[in-house]
C-alpha cells in the first residue's frame, strides 16, 4: 500500500514539473567552458543544464537522420542529445576527438556536432579530418566568441559556429536546414559528357558500363568544376576549395591534377571541357544533366565569345 501511494505521488510530481516546463516556454543550453580549477567544476556542472527537452510540439523534417555528438562535458553531451532526441533525430555521442573519429568512419552519421575543446584536441581537428572524405553538415559549439576560432573552425570545413549559451530550437532549425540542403545533393541528378556520365552523389565516373577511376583529389576537382559549370573559376577558389587556405599558393599542384584530370577524361572520350582561362583559372564546359536537359553553359559561352569580339 505503501508502495502504491509512493508511486502515485511521484507521477504526481513529475506531472507537475511537466506543465511547469511548459509554461516556463523557450529553453536553452547553458553550458560552460571547463576553465574554472577542478574542486569548482562539480559545482560548476550542477549548473550546466536549465532543461533536457525541447517543447513537445518542435519537429522537424528529417525524422531519423543521425547525428553524431561530440562533446567531453557529460551534462552538457546528455542535454544536447536530448534536445536532438526530442527535436526527432537519432543521436550517437562521443566523448573525445579520437571516439568520435572512429564512430564516424564505423557508422556514417548525417550531420556532426562538435564541441571545439576536447581532452585530446578539438573540433577543428575533427571537421578537418571529417572534411577529407565527407561532404556532410559539421557544426562546432563553443563557449568562446573569438573571431579566430570561428574562422579557424570554417576553414577546416565546419559549415556553422554556435556560440554557448544557445537557444536549442535554432540549432535544430540550423541543423535541418544544413540536412535539407545535404539532402538535395543527394539527389543531385547525374551528368552527362560526351558519352561519360558523372555521378557526384555516388562519386562515379562510368563510360557506358566501364568505370573510370579518379583520385579523390581527381574527383574533388571535377566535382568544383562541374558546379561552377560555364562561369571561370579561379585559381585561388580552387585550392581554397580543394585543398584549404594554406595551399591558396601552390598553384603548380593544382595544374598538374588539372592535367591529369583533363588526360584521362579525353582518354575515356570526353570532348576538351575543362579550359583554361589565362590569368584566371579555369572552366567547365559541355556538361548536360542526365535525360538531355542542358545546363546552359551554351548559351554562357556563346555570350562569353560575343563579349570578347566586342572588346
Amino acid at each position: 500500500m505503501c508502495w502504491a501511494v509512493a508511486t502515485r505521488l511521484r507521477l504526481q510530481r513529475g506531472a507537475y514539473r511537466r506543465r511547469r516546463d511548459t509554461a516556463a516556454g523557450r529553453r536553452q543550453i547553458v553550458a560552460h567552458e571547463s576553465t574554472t580549477p577542478a574542486p569548482c567544476r562539480a559545482t560548476i556542472r550542477a549548473t550546466v543544464i536549465r532543461s533536457f527537452s525541447l517543447p513537445r510540439t518542435t519537429t522537424v523534417s528529417h525524422v531519423r537522420a543521425r547525428v553524431l555528438v561530440c562533446d567531453h562535458e557529460p551534462l552538457s553531451a546528455l542535454a544536447l542529445s536530448r534536445v536532438l532526441r526530442d527535436a526527432g533525430f537519432d543521436v550517437d555521442a562521443a566523448s573525445t576527438a579520437a571516439e568520435a573519429l572512429d564512430r564516424a568512419a564505423l557508422r556514417v552519421p548525417d550531420a556532426v556536432i562538435v564541441e571545439l575543446t576536447l581532452p585530446d584536441g578539438d573540433g577543428v581537428d575533427v571537421c578537418r579530418c571529417l572534411r577529407d572524405w565527407s561532404a556532410m553538415p559539421l557544426i562546432v559549439v563553443s563557449a568562446t566568441d573569438d573571431e579566430d576560432e570561428k574562422v579557424r573552425a570554417l576553414d577546416a570545413g565546419a559549415d556553422d559556429f554556435v556560440v554557448k549559451p544557445f537557444a536549442p530550437r535554432e540549432l535544430v532549425a540550423r541543423l535541418s536546414a544544413f540536412l535539407r540542403r545535404a539532402q538535395r545533393d543527394d539527389t543531385e541528378p547525374p551528368f552527362m559528357v560526351g558519352g561519360l556520365r558523372i555521378d557526384l552523389v555516388a562519386r562515379a565516373l562510368r563510360r557506358g558500363d566501364e568505370a573510370i577511376h579518379l583520385t579523390p583529389i581527381e574527383f574533388n576537382l571535377l566535382r568544383v568544376l562541374l558546379r561552377h559549370r560555364g562561369r571561370p573559376l579561379t585559381h585561388l577558389a580552387v585550392l581554397q576549395q580543394i585543398w584549404g587556405p594554406a595551399y591558396v599558393e601552390d598553384r603548380q599542384t593544382l595544374r598538374r591534377h588539372i592535367a591529369n584530370l583533363r588526360r584521362k577524361l579525353e582518354l575515356a572520350g570526353a570532348p576538351a571541357v575543362i579550359r583554361t582561362e589565362h590569368g584566371i583559372g579555369y572552366r567547365f564546359v559541355g556538361a548536360t544533366r542526365a535525360g538531355g536537359r542542358a545546363d546552359g553553359t551554351a548559351a554562357v559561352d556563346r555570350f562569353e565569345r560575343a563579349r570578347r569580339r566586342a572588346a
